[in-house]
This record gives structure tokens, C-alpha cells and sequence, in this order.
């Protein structure tokens, strides 16, 4: 097996502190505005704690992904100003 990656996802993800969490935490598009700022609150202390962070943080940019990355907000691979602000 490739140690660097495999077909689902990059391999550093299975250290991330995120393993086995509801993945809506993750991605605050679901659930109504009080239940999106609670998931994106516990989403960013966790990220925070990771030790694979940076690595998120990478991945989203050059993935373009959107979503909590890192303890970041992501929008297709841009962070956004209000993920920016959210960070300790």
C-alpha cells in the first residue's frame, strides 16, 4: 500500500483528531444556524489540538475544498474571512 495516499483519502487523515466524529461537524452547511455554530465551535477546538493541522490546511487549499480544515473555514480552497477570525 502507498504510504502516501490512498484512493479514498490522503493518509495523515487517519491521525486527525476528527476520526470517527460526526463529519457535519466538519462541514456546517447542515442543520439549522444554532446546530452549524455548535458543530463549527467543537470542529475548530479539535482542529486546534491536531497534530496533523497543517496538513489539513494544505490539503483544502490544494483541493479546493470547502468546510472546517485545520480549525480554518474553507471555501473552495480560500479561507474566508469569518474562518479567519474564529481561529485562537
Amino acid at each position: 500500500m502507498n504510504k502516501t495516499f490512498n484512493i479514498y483519502k490522503p493518509i495523515f487523515m487517519e491521525k486527525g483528531k476528527c476520526v470517527g466524529l460526526p463529519t457535519r461537524w466538519w462541514f456546517p452547511e447542515f442543520g439549522d444556524k444554532k446546530e452549524q455554530t455548535r458543530n463549527t465551535q467543537k470542529a475548530k477546538e479539535l482542529c486546534l489540538q491536531c497534530e496533523v493541522r497543517q496538513q489539513c490546511i494544505s490539503y483544502a487549499r490544494e483541493t479546493r475544498s470547502s468546510g472546517i480544515w485545520g480549525a480554518m473555514s474553507f471555501d473552495r480552497g480560500m479561507p474566508n474571512k469569518r474562518g479567519k477570525r474564529n481561529v485562537k
